[in-house]
Order: structure tokens, then sequence, then C-alpha cells
């Protein structure tokens, strides 16, 4: 089962604080395996995890570093 957690904020693009959410992402045992963005919109990262337990876990430390979260979710699920 995948689960997913989609991260968002204003463009433009910042790779300081995307590298920051993938690190908090990977000590979560997942990785961002997509990136949507349209210029002068919000870009949203897609991350995947193997358990609900540990997307959970990577949302609320996201959400707790300012971040805007979505999920979990399991992947496919609208």
């Amino acid at each position: 089962m995948s689960v997913i957690i989609e991260i968002y904020y204003r463009a433009p693009y910042d790779i300081a604080r995307e590298q920051r959410i993938a690190t908090i992402v990977g000590n979560h045992d997942g990785s961002v395996t997509y990136r949507e963005s349209e210029p002068g919109m919000a870009i949203c990262l897609t991350a995947e995890f193997d358990s609900w337990e540990k997307a959970e876990a990577a949302a609320i430390e996201i959400r707790r570093s300012g971040e805007d979260v979505e999920g979990p979710r399991q992947y496919g699920d609208s």
C-alpha cells in the first residue's frame, strides 16, 4: 500500500525549503516523488510512504515546521 501526503507552498520555487521538506520525508522512510507547479501559483510536492504511520508522522513534523500539508491518504484516493 502506498500512502501519500501533499505539501503546498506559494511560488516562487524555494530549493532550501524543498530540501528541508525532503529531509523530513526521508527521515520517515518516504520520498518526494512528484513536484507540480505553475508560474505564479502554488507549488505542490507529493511524498510517498509505505505505511500510514510513517506518512502521518512526517505530516505532523512538516506541519510543525509551518508548512501546509494535506493527507495522509492512500495513493489513488480522491
